[in-house]
């Protein structure tokens, strides 16, 4: 619990003063989790919202190519209307923060993408309901 406690700290006490907040917590497979979204890029238009969002765990994890991974940074788009969300972009970071060598990324061509419904009360979830409260 300790652990946990402090890791909180560190997190919530380092983003206050860059626009990025935390929206959800958790823990799996003996690593903290904590997702972030960076209110200063939310760009609304019609029923669509773009956020930049970043994934931090205080344990590595490993991508589907075999490389290890202490964060992430991810442009989202939701459709507020349909409730369906997809990646835009994605990066993955040596380091915590967005920090250390970039070591996979993946671009996604909006016209091409095919937005999916989530599931209710699941991470994707929370951030819908904190960009697309206004809709």
């Amino acid at each position: 619990m300790k652990k946990i406690i402090y890791f909180i700290f560190i997190f919530t006490s380092s983003y206050a003063w860059a626009g990025w907040e935390i929206f959800n917590m958790n823990e799996s497979e003996g690593s903290n989790l904590v997702f972030l979204y960076d209110s200063s890029t939310i760009k609304k238009n019609g029923e669509v919202v773009k956020v930049w969002t970043m994934f931090n765990s205080d344990h590595p994890k490993t991508t589907t190519t075999g490389k290890k991974y202490s964060s992430a940074l991810s442009l989202k788009i939701y459709n507020c209307k349909e409730v369906k969300t997809e990646i835009l972009h994605l990066v993955f970071y040596s380091g915590l923060d967005g920090t250390g060598n970039s070591v996979q990324s993946h671009d996604w061509d909006e016209s091409e993408i095919k937005m999916k419904h989530f599931v209710p009360n699941s991470i994707d979830d929370s951030l819908y309901k904190i960009v697309c409260k206004n809709k």
